[in-house]
């Protein structure tokens, strides 16, 4: 593989994982952890196998990851649309305070 090739796959995977607040499938664990192991409470032992939950710990975060990097692919044009948003996106957040100070 190509030294630069490599470091740009990792600024695109580095961006997406930005984009789609990956860090926040950090917050929902706890979250899934704990219906998992309610619901595991009827399997045979009253807990949950070490494969059940590697598979909804996969399934939480992809399944998360898709659909917000749908959201991010669908609110595109609104999000360019408005004017303060668009702003922010391009990051030029002083302008985007100006327009919303100027608004008010």
């Amino acid at each position: 593989m190509i030294a630069g090739s490599e470091s740009t796959s990792r600024s695109v995977v580095r961006n997406w994982a930005e984009m789609v607040k990956f860090s926040h499938s950090v917050f929902a664990f706890p979250f899934a952890l704990m219906a998992t192991f309610l619901a595991g409470r009827e399997l045979d032992g009253g807990r949950p196998r070490w494969l059940h939950l590697l598979l909804i710990v996969v399934c939480m975060v992809a399944a998360r990851s898709v659909a917000m990097t749908f959201n991010r692919l669908i609110d595109a044009a609104i999000d360019h649309a408005i004017d303060h948003i668009a702003d922010i996106i391009s990051g030029n957040l002083q302008s985007a305070m100006n327009a919303l100070h100027s608004r008010a």
